[in-house]
């Protein structure tokens, strides 16, 4: 996404266009630069949502067992 962000942001209307066209182009690109933040933002959140939850996923299965659990119920013996 930063790629195709820089690639938008530095892009300049043809040589020549006219004035109308640039500004009409250059509208453009900031909606689209716009755009494309908005997603990066918007999947970075996401993403930090998702890691949060897997290191503490991790975190929880790598605590020890209750002693309770590794005991045999009664009702097995």
């Amino acid at each position: 996404m930063a790629g195709a962000h820089t690639w938008i942001s530095e892009s300049s209307a043809p040589h020549g266009s006219e004035p109308r066209f640039e500004d009409g182009w250059h509208a453009g690109v900031r909606d689209v630069a716009s755009y494309l933040l908005r997603i990066t933002d918007t999947t970075a959140t996401a993403q930090r949502g998702r890691a949060a939850s897997s290191a503490m996923l991790v975190s929880h299965l790598q605590q020890p067992a209750s002693p309770a659990l590794e005991e045999e119920p009664d009702w097995l013996c």
